[in-house]
């Protein structure tokens, strides 16, 4: 999933707007950097093999 930040289509996006905690929702949203050759790069921790604890 790609959140582009400040995108005005995000405050339509039925799976973002899921999500009611700020700063989970903040961690899957990122701003695109340009880098070389007209291409565009934003970057993202993703962790493989963690399930979380039930509340």
């Amino acid at each position: 999933m790609c959140i582009l930040f400040a995108e005005q289509s995000n405050k339509r996006d039925r799976i973002l707007n899921r999500i009611s905690d700020p700063e989970q929702k903040l961690s899957i949203i990122r701003e695109f950097e340009p880098a070389e050759d007209k291409i565009l790069r934003a970057t993202w921790d993703i962790v493989i093999g963690l399930t979380p604890e039930d509340p």
